[in-house]
């Protein structure tokens, strides 16, 4: 039985308020679970895809005993439309018609404490189909339930802006809000002032969905909640039916692998990491970790798994530590924690000389201490 249901708090708000979800599309490696209960007052896990049920399931049966969320993800296949906002999942064979609120119930069955909506994508300046979405988790009659918002990251300039504010004064729930686009939607300055507009007008009302380190800058800004992903996946969102774009960079015989780096709290790739240290790259220090060097992992030797635990392991104690701070002092702990960054950064670049390590994508717009 899941800590939610234990504890008889159906209303999706109080649930996941002042928490980031790990989100996570297959089994959950048990160093993630391991890590993850011993925060557990402020984390949770976020199912994420078609099987997102089934794994609640799995993981309700094994009694892990950790708040867990549903998110279907059907916007990375579906465009949400005025008529049809959701989409009816495809493994639906009942000759009970489908309806939102018994997916909803039936997933609280099965141990999901939240409920995710499954909406489709909305469209760049479709407010009829937002109107469509939001309309549909409204009517649900299940406190379980948050309505997913999935949108380009264009809704969030200051074209679309306006509209998206004046829909989402319309939910009566929560709001997953999940911003898609390549790369990284907030290396534009004009996308994140969005998103600070829509943490502004709805207080306490955001759920910030697959993001990265941004979750931490959410939570200091009045959101309710967010999820960071286990893969770079998950924490960076595509449209549909795209390819990932990559940065420009030098050819690497070698697909990418992405690690927290403690100090600085971002996600560099190992091949970037190796062009600062060498052959000589610190060790992990997390409290319970692996204690490998930064650029110690590889697909060839199967560290993946590894891996993501030792990046549920970095961010966890800053979620921990802002949220400890009361919500009238989180702008503050944002500034100390940015300060402490840039002294991260200072200080590597004089202990390996490469003068150019600076902050990338959104870490240098937040540096600049947008909103606090």
């Amino acid at each position: 039985m899941s800590v939610g249901r234990e504890q008889v708090r159906v209303d999706a708000a109080e649930v996941v308020a002042d928490r980031v979800f790990a989100a996570a599309s297959s089994r959950v490696a048990a160093g993630i679970i391991a890590a993850l209960k011993e925060r557990s007052a402020v984390s949770g896990i976020v199912h994420v895809g078609p099987h997102a049920v089934t794994g609640c399931r799995e993981m309700s049966l094994a009694e892990v005993g950790l708040l867990q969320a549903v998110d279907l993800a059907a916007y990375e296949r579906y465009q949400a439309t005025p008529s049809a906002p959701m989409l009816v999942p495809g493994d639906d064979y009942s000759l009970i018609p489908w309806s939102l609120a018994g997916f909803a119930a039936n997933a609280a069955k099965l141990g999901a404490d939240v409920v995710f909506t499954p909406s489709g994508l909305i469209h760049v300046g479709d407010s009829r189909a937002l109107a469509a979405v939001i309309e549909a988790g409204n009517d649900t009659g299940n406190p379980r339930v948050v309505t997913t918002v999935a949108v380009p990251q264009e809704w969030l300039t200051r074209t679309h802006r306006p509209r998206l504010l004046r829909e989402l004064q319309h939910s009566i729930r929560p709001v997953a809000l999940v911003v898609i686009g390549q790369l990284d939607p907030y290396e534009d300055p004009e996308v994140t002032q969005g998103l600070l507009d829509v943490l502004d007008a709805y207080p306490g009302k955001i759920f910030h969905h697959r993001t990265d380190m941004t979750a931490i800058e959410t939570l200091g800004r009045g959101g309710l909640a967010a999820s960071i992903g286990v893969t770079t996946s998950l924490r960076h969102t595509i449209p549909p039916g795209r390819r990932a774009q990559k940065r420009r960079r030098p050819a690497r015989p070698r697909r990418p692998l992405h690690v927290f780096v403690p100090g600085i709290s971002e996600f560099r790739d190992i091949a970037e990491l190796e062009g600062w240290f060498g052959d000589d790259a610190p060790a992990c220090t997390l409290a319970g970790c692996c204690t490998r060097p930064l650029t110690g992992f590889s697909h060839e030797a199967g560290d993946t798994e590894l891996l993501a635990v030792h990046n549920v392991r970095g961010w966890l104690p800053l979620a921990e530590n802002l949220i400890a701070c009361p919500p009238g002092g989180r702008r503050t702990w944002l500034r100390r924690h940015h300060l402490q960054v840039e002294t991260a950064y200072a200080e590597l670049r004089v202990q390996t000389g490469v003068r150019a390590i600076r902050p990338y994508g959104s870490a240098r717009v937040w540096s600049g201490g947008l909103g606090v």
